[in-house]
């Protein structure tokens, strides 16, 4: 009888657990330097159409890219997020993009050759985020401030 009670208990504790866990939306994030993931997922969410513009590569890792890519997607709350995926050496982007669709375009987790690319393209018009955690984050705008 001791040992059903007991087990009894502890299925009772994981339950709870497991319920007081799953409230939480970033409950996975191991610490403080993955408050990069959070503040990107903020930064997408808050945008009323965004556009990530990405070549999937990061930190010079094919893995790095795709994982934090797919970590910041999943945690954003908006449905209306778009991802562009293009090659490093990618020309004429602003083909690609649709115009007056977008309400912001962002770089973020992008290879030092997509941004270099970019930077020759767009000069200025691409701008540096500052004051969040992580690598760099960009945004775009396509129309020259005149």
């Amino acid at each position: 009888m001791l040992f059903s009670s007991i087990y009894l208990g502890l299925v009772v504790i994981s339950i709870y657990l497991v319920l007081a866990i799953s409230k939480y939306r970033y409950w996975y994030l191991g610490g403080d330097w993955e408050q990069e993931f959070v503040d990107n997922a903020t930064l997408l969410s808050t945008s009323e159409k965004p556009l990530m513009i990405k070549d999937f590569i990061s930190l010079n890792s094919t893995l790095d890219g795709p994982m934090h890519s797919m970590e910041v997607l999943a945690n954003c709350c908006s449905e209306e997020i778009d991802v562009l995926r293009v090659s490093p050496d990618v020309q004429a982007i602003e083909n690609l993009i649709p115009e007056n669709i977008y309400s912001d375009i962002y770089v973020i987790y992008a290879s030092d050759e997509l941004l270099e690319n970019l930077k020759n393209q767009f000069g200025e018009r691409l701008q540096i985020l500052e004051g969040e955690q992580g690598p760099p984050r960009w945004k775009l705008s396509l129309k020259s401030e005149k």
